[in-house]
Formats: C-alpha cells, structure tokens, sequence
C-alpha cells in the first residue's frame, strides 16, 4: 500500500479509537451524574453525533479495505448498543438495583421500556449483519459455484468481450447489485478447440479481491505450479507440485483426507502429483494450505519426471536461475496424519521458505492410524518397513545423485526401521558408488522415538548420511503425552525429540550429557567425525506461530523455516548458519538467536 493509503487507514482507525473511547467515558461518567429530563433536552445531539461518526468510519474503512465488513458492523451495533443503554438508564426507575429477570408469578423483565427498545434494536440489527453474511458468504458462493445453472456468465454478471482488446473481458463483480464494470484478461496460451486457457499465461482482474496470476492452466482451470497475488491487499500466493508416494490403505485420490482407524499398509505403492496452494505473505487466508487436485501415475517412471518440470516451471516465474535438478527431499510425516495434510504442511515449509530451485519435494506417506490407535500405529511401523528404502532407489533410478529426507514425529521410527535397508541403496559417507545416491541431510524434527535406541543408531545414520540434525524441543506437549503412555512421565530420558543436551562419540558407545552443565569431552575414535556432523538445535525459545502442543510448527515459524532451508539447500552444519549459536563451548547443543514475541520497544 501506499503512503497515502496507510495514513488513510490509520484515520479511519483513530476516528473508530475516539469513538469508542467517547462511549466509555460516557458510560463511566454520566450514568449516575446527570438528570435524566436535562440531559435528554440538552445533551442528545451526544450519542447522536457519536453514532453517526461510528457508523460512517465503520462504512468507509470497509469500503476502503473490504475485508472483515461483517464483524466490524457487529462490532458496530454493540458499541452504539452500549452507547444508547447506557444514555436511557434512568437509576430513578431502578431503585433496587437491577437483576436481569425477577421471576414472580408474573414473568417481568427488571429493564424499562426504552432499555428494552435499545436491546431489541441491537439484536435485529446483529440479526439482520447475520442474515446478510450468510446471504454474502453461504448462498451466493453456492449460486456462483453453480454459475446460476449455466446462464450467471450473461445473465448475472453481464460478461462482455472487448472487442477492440483480444483477451480482455469486463463483467459486473456484483451482479445485479453493481452499476460498475471492471476488467479480467488472459494473456497466454489456448486450446483451439475448446478457446479455454491450457498451457502457460496470466491472468490479472482489476477489482479488491481480484488475482494477478501468472502460471498454468489447464482446459480453463488454473493448476500448479503458479504465482498471483490479489490486487487490493498484500496477499500472495504459490501454488506448488508434490510428488507423493505411499504405502498407507488409503486410495490417493478417494481417500486423500481421510485416514483409517486401523493403520494398514499397502501390497503396493500409490504415485501421484499433489497441487496445493498456500499463502506466504500478507492476509493468510484460514482455508490455505489448500490441496486442490491429485494425478496419479503408475510409477516414479511417470511421477519424478513430471516433478521436475514443474519444479522448474515454479523457480521460473519466481524469477530464480535455472538449476539443475538433481536432489531430491523426501518428507516423512508423523502419527495422525492424511496424505492431504502431509503434502500441504510440506508445501507451506517450500513456500515460505523459497527452497532452492535445485531440489524436487517428494512426501513419503506411511499407515499413520489416527487418533487412538497410538499404539496400534506403533506395532504395525515394522510391517510397512522398505518402502521408503525403495523409493530412494527408484529415485536414483530417475537420476536423482543426491537424497535428503526430513521426518517429523512419529515418522522417526519409521525411518529408524529403515536404516539396514537404506544402509543397502544409498552411499556410505566419504565412498560414492556407482548408481547410488548420497543423503546429504537427515533432519528429524520433534522425534518420538526413544532417546536410547535412536542415539544407539547415529554412528550408523552418520555412516551414510553426511550431516544429521535434530530440532528438539523440551517443553513439547505432545512428546511429553507420549512419555507419559510409554510408562515414562517426566523421565526426560526417553525421547529423542525432547533432548536438548551435548551428545558425543566415546570409546565404546554413543553418549550424551545427563546434565546441562557438562561439557564435550573428545571423541577418540572420531574418524568420521561424528561429533562434527551431528547437531541438536533446542527449539524451546520458539515462540512465533507456535501453538500450545510446540509439536507441529515447523512449516510456520519464519526462523525455522530459514533454518532448515539453509540447511538442506546449503547442506551447511548449525556452527555455519546464521541464526544459531553454540550453547556451550565444544559442544554440539545450538539455539536460535530470536527474540521472544512478548518483548517491545518501549
């Protein structure tokens, strides 16, 4: 926005602020203090001017900015609800005080004639805000989803082709209810036969909540990968592709939101390509991460190809250099999770965070049961065990050189049962072979696996994964239920994903420090420098976009969501990256350099 514009809101926001304020200190001051007769001959022009003035800033600053129009006249109608009881209350015809209901043999209300008025008064019109928000926002979007069965194009929104302009149309936004006409156009590509958009173009329409899109199209429905931003605010939106593979029983396309009660695994792997839009600045609308559509192919033959593509196409209206693509991430969700909320979770992390061009996202999605069956999820991971180790290979196949792999709760486990088999398709760190891809990064986030087993595992994990990571958090609310299940309630030694202490390589086994007071002793029989390659990076001062469980922030928080593009798009260590500082002298513990949310400048 503008100067202009944002001095414009800021006086529509104070007037509104004045007006308020008047109201409280009328209902402070002159409820007791002033005779009734008197002040309703001399004083009404008060609430009357003060009305008016409510009323008009709340017309103009939705007029100006039209979001929210419902819940600031509701806000409206209160505040001059308080206004005019308060200017009625009569202490004369309530000497007893005032209960809300006395109940006798005749029912009565303690309030007099002209408070009931206001009240009435009040509730019609919050009635009416109500009726005309589901008029606006439930009836109409059904009738234009219906496009008023075939004729709303002509016949409601009146849509005429320029002809002077190839391209561009105009259309009243309103319908009937709108004398004025604005203007969409595409520029872009067209199928012949049918004269709908199909192929790359943009799109940009000229009201408030119009979009400016660039990005692709097909047979007139826009698809990913795209860019637009709407033309009245700030609000920006991506929309990306998502390779998924899956194991689970849930069918890709049927079941994309739906996940059983009993978590049970494929015979078979399902392929397919998610298209999800999500915001990354501005008004971040409630109903985005979105997962629009899902094609399905019949192996990664199809689906790491078609990835690729428009992974190049997204980084190319983005505007970002051409890259060879030849890394992979692989996001392995947690417990409770649909394949639908997997993907968007991932494409919000991508999103936000502008992943470099280079590296394709692929979500590994595995039975993860719902709900209750915590423990029957558990039992069943080892059933489903080698579909993640295939998929890697079938990606080297495709000629992907380079795998990541990012794994959040539960999901630990999951990969943990997959090292033997990953052991066997992927390169040992240091010795590249021939048809193998290296995994540059293995980063787990929030993992609920026991503390002992997984610490058990990391020389294997740094065996072949050259950097490992682990963002944990202590004050995690939903590893702290998993504790207390496991028979293990406030132990803080039985996840790994609540471990925020020094860990280091000694003579016989892997270690870590019991208290925060110790320091990092040295590693004798460091030869891959495993302690170097290791890093715990203590989440427990994040508090941006975090929500009380702290157990699912990661695609949300700003500064994690930097992080951990660093680290995978760099494959820089935490002692490299610029948001995180060594806790303690030698150590491998690091935090973030970020301010908690409750401090202001003064």
């Amino acid at each position: 926005a503008s100067v202009g514009q944002q001095r414009e809101k800021r006086f529509f926001l104070h007037v509104k602020e004045a007006g308020v304020t008047v109201i409280l200190l009328l209902t402070a001051s002159n409820v007791f203090s002033i005779d009734r007769d008197w002040k309703w001959e001399q004083l009404t022009f008060i609430p009357i001017l003060v009305s008016i003035v409510l009323l008009t800033m709340t017309a103009l600053s939705t007029y100006a900015k039209p979001e929210h129009i419902m819940a600031e006249f509701a806000r409206c109608w209160i505040y001059m609800g308080v206004l005019w009881l308060t200017w009625v209350y009569d202490p004369e015809q309530h000497p007893n005080g005032c209960v809300a209901v006395q109940f006798q043999p005749e029912f009565k209300s303690c309030l007099s004639r002209a408070e009931t008025d206001v009240l009435w008064w009040v509730l019609v019109m919050l009635i009416g805000t109500l009726l005309i928000h589901v008029l606006v926002n439930v009836l109409y979007p059904a009738a234009v989803d219906n496009a008023f069965w075939g004729k709303g194009i002509t016949w409601f929104w009146r849509l005429r082709e320029v002809e002077e302009e190839p391209g561009v149309f105009t259309y009243r936004p309103e319908g009937w209810f709108s004398c004025r006409r604005m203007r969409i156009q595409y520029t872009g590509e067209v199928d012949v036969s049918t004269g709908l958009p199909d192929g790359a173009g943009a799109w940009v329409a000229d009201t408030y909540h119009g979009e400016a899109m660039r990005g692709y199209w097909d047979q007139g429905v826009p698809v990913a990968p795209a860019f637009a931003r709407q033309v009245g605010t700030s609000a920006v939106f991506v929309k990306l592709c998502i390779g998924i593979v899956s194991n689970r029983g849930e069918d890709l396309v049927k079941e994309l939101r739906a996940f059983h009660w009993k978590p049970r695994a494929r015979g078979t792997m399902q392929y397919g390509e998610a298209h999800v839009e999500t915001s990354i600045t501005g008004g971040y609308f409630p109903f985005l991460p979105y997962c629009e559509r899902v094609t399905c192919f019949d192996s990664l033959n199809g689906l790491a190809p078609r990835v690729k593509v428009n992974v190049t196409r997204l980084h190319s209206l983005l505007g970002a250099p051409k890259a060879e693509l030849r890394e992979a991430l692989i996001f392995v969700h947690g417990f409770n999770c649909p394949i639908a909320h997997a993907a968007e979770r991932f494409a919000q992390l991508l999103a936000l965070g502008r992943m470099p061009g280079h590296i394709a996202p692929f979500v590994y999605s595995w039975a993860a049961g719902r709900d209750v069956a915590y423990f029957q999820v558990r039992k069943s991971i080892p059933q489903g065990v080698g579909g993640l180790s295939e998929m890697v290979r079938g990606l080297a196949e495709q000629g992907f050189s380079t795998v990541h792999l990012l794994v959040h709760s539960l999901g630990a486990q999951v990969v943990l049962h997959e090292i033997p088999l990953l052991e066997k398709v992927v390169s040992p760190v240091g010795s590249p072979l021939k048809g193998r891809p290296s995994l540059a990064t293995l980063t787990f986030m929030n993992a609920d696996a026991p503390r002992e087993r997984f610490l058990d595992l990391v020389p294997r994990m740094l065996g072949i994964a050259e950097r490992l990571t682990g963002y944990n958090d202590h004050t995690d609310g939903a590893l702290f239920w998993s504790e207390l299940v496991n028979g293990k309630p406030f132990s803080k030694a039985f996840t790994f994903g609540t471990l925020v202490d020094s860990w280091h390589t000694g003579p016989d086994r892997p270690r870590y420090m019991a208290h925060k007071g110790a320091e990092l002793e040295p590693a004798s029989n460091d030869h891959l420098g495993l302690a170097r390659r290791f890093d715990i990076i203590d989440c427990g001062s994040m508090d941006q976009n975090v929500y009380n469980m702290r157990h699912s922030y990661f695609c949300l928080n700003a500064t994690l969501v930097a992080d951990l593009t660093e680290l995978i798009g760099r494959c820089r260590g935490a002692d490299q990256r610029d948001r995180l500082i060594r806790v303690r002298n030698g150590g491998n513990l690091f935090s973030f350099l970020c301010v908690p949310r409750f401090v202001r400048e003064q």
